[in-house]
């Protein structure tokens, strides 16, 4: 299982490759790996913010329309999702995942097809696609949103406080 560190690496590592693209498709190759009861589809059309974690999961935080991304605090990213995840409205604001023990994230050039072990695809504005690997099927990933009820390790999404 990825740690802590890993984490942190793979969400700086995407910021610079996914910051600002809006996703303009999805396709979920291995229903088992979306957890959640907001429609997956529904993330289209979101502008992606700066990646951060919230202990294990790491977060995309996701804008639709006019509505602004959360304002991101360089001392702890995934704090500002926190918050709007902690106000109870009704909109999404972001995606999570736990890449449990072999959970990858990879940002491929446009026309990439999916791998083997490619669990889920997202189209991004500028072509690339952004691959959601997971060779044990064990990771998966959860529309986020105050509304959604959260249970064990995603219910750490709640809390405000900073995390290491």
């Amino acid at each position: 299982m990825p740690e802590l560190p890993e984490v942190e690496t793979i969400a700086r590592t995407l910021a610079p490759q996914v910051e600002g693209r809006r996703i303009v498709a999805c396709e979920l190759l291995n229903p088992s790996t979306f957890e959640g009861t907001i429609p997956l589809g529904k993330v289209v059309g979101g502008v992606i913010g700066r990646p951060g974690r919230r202990g294990k999961l790491l977060l995309l935080p996701l804008a639709f329309g006019s509505d602004p991304l959360p304002p991101v605090d360089e001392a702890c990213p995934s704090g500002s999702l926190a918050r709007c995840l902690a106000c109870g409205d009704e909109r999404i604001t972001g995606l999570g995942f736990h890449l449990k023990m072999t959970g990858r994230l990879f940002v491929y050039p446009a026309g990439t097809p999916p791998e083997k072990h490619t669990r889920l695809l997202f189209d991004l504005d500028d072509g690339s696609r952004l691959f959601f690997d997971d060779t044990r099927k064990f990771g998966y990933v959860r529309v986020l949103s105050p509304s959604c009820p959260l249970r064990g390790a995603d219910a750490q999404l709640r809390r405000r406080d900073r995390q290491p």
